[in-house]
């Protein structure tokens, strides 16, 4: 089948509550959704979910290159195997490198999703068949805590009724009472038989990472992760050996190159893979099985505001990823989809996917009619 048609969309639907991390208060989405329309009908979805302070590229860039280089190489090329993705995923770095763009990764990323969506739908099959095996059926799933407010935690922590989670992630800020008063609270909610990691979103100095963890460690961290800026490996590599706390990387992790480079200077332990930030599926497997040989465990994150694509490739993602030990976040919660926390179901989200051709995007969806515009 042969690529006729590519729209990019811009997607900034309001959030039910707003998301507070160390980088900003976000409280809308800001992804870019694509569509890669083929000549035999067949649509296959994709999503850019930019962030400037990770990978570098904004929502703007996205587009323009979305709607421009990329377009102009993809029309008219031929889609009928995974080589033929694999093949035009490189033809479009080369693009990139030719024209001295730096920061691609998520614009690349929505492209492999939208072209594994469709050739799955054509084949009648689902992209965990094209890029399996598969090699599990679920996974744990651990639950992200904003910063939020000691009376939001409570009312939180109220709206849990049932065991869905076995681990919690708690983002962490440069106060270093305010995050003690938080750990303690936690801790006090939710017992100490649960996993607990902090995120610090790489805004700590060294000196800070330091002062903060020598605070924080009565608390039983399982995992610190991006203590420091994305930049510096070797902050990373100091934080690893002075505490023996396991550290997880996600802002210096946007493709294979950097787990082969964190990897071989010793600065982590955990690779937090996010589909959209490494430049799609099959980049993402690529450092799951890096990460598998080498001995280093991957964790599946969530994107703040991504849509049902996003989250269906990375529920594909989960089944045949090598070396991967945890899912986190449900960004469905910001849209009203679920209720609350009890609604969340990842085994039913799976079900939904498992034998779906492509990556089993509802065309029904909201989503869809923003691509249709």
């Amino acid at each position: 089948m042969r690529i006729v048609r590519i729209t990019p969309s811009s997607f900034d639907a309001p959030f039910r509550f707003g998301y507070r991390s160390s980088h900003l208060l976000r409280q809308k989405a800001d992804s870019i959704l694509l569509a890669i329309h083929f000549d035999t009908g067949v649509v296959g979805y994709g999503e850019s979910v930019p962030r400037s302070y990770v990978t570098g590229e904004t929502p703007d860039s996205v587009m323009e290159l979305l709607a421009g280089h990329f377009t102009d190489f993809l029309t008219g090329r031929d889609v009928n195997s995974l080589e033929d993705v694999e093949g035009l995923l490189e033809g479009l770095r080369g693009v990139c490198n030719r024209h001295g763009i730096r920061t691609f990764q998520s614009a690349l990323g929505a492209v492999d999703i939208a072209l594994l969506d469709g050739l799955g739908r054509k084949q009648g099959i689902p992209v965990h068949g094209l890029i399996g095996p598969r090699v599990r059926s679920e996974l744990p799933w651990s639950l992200p805590v904003p910063l939020l407010s000691d009376a939001e935690i409570r009312k939180f922590h109220g709206t849990i009724t049932r065991g869905t989670f076995g681990s919690l992630k708690v983002i962490v800020s440069r106060d270093a009472d305010q995050n003690v008063e938080r750990l303690r609270l936690v801790r006090s909610l939710f017992g100490e038989s649960i996993e607990v990691r902090i995120d610090a979103n790489g805004n700590w100095t060294r000196e800070e990472a330091v002062s903060h963890l020598r605070r924080l460690q009565p608390y039983r961290l399982a995992a610190v992760e991006q203590p420091v800026a994305k930049g510096d490996m070797e902050g990373l590599r100091q934080i690893r050996k002075a505490f023996g706390i396991p550290v997880v990387v996600d802002e210096s992790l946007c493709g294979p190159e950097d787990a082969e480079a964190l990897i071989a200077n010793e600065a982590c332990d955990i690779l937090n893979i996010k589909i959209s930030k490494v430049g799609g599926l099959l980049a993402a497997k690529r450092i799951a099985a890096y990460g598998a040989s080498k001995g280093v465990t991957c964790l599946l994150g969530g994107h703040v505001g991504e849509t049902d694509i996003l989250t269906n490739a990375a529920l594909h993602f989960l089944l045949v990823a090598p070396a991967l030990s945890l899912v986190e976040g449900f960004s469905s919660m910001l849209f009203g989809k679920a209720r609350g926390i009890d609604d969340l179901d990842p085994g039913r989200w799976i079900a939904q996917i498992l034998d779906a051709p492509g990556i089993g995007f509802d065309p029904q969806s909201v989503e869809s009619a923003v691509l249709a515009r």
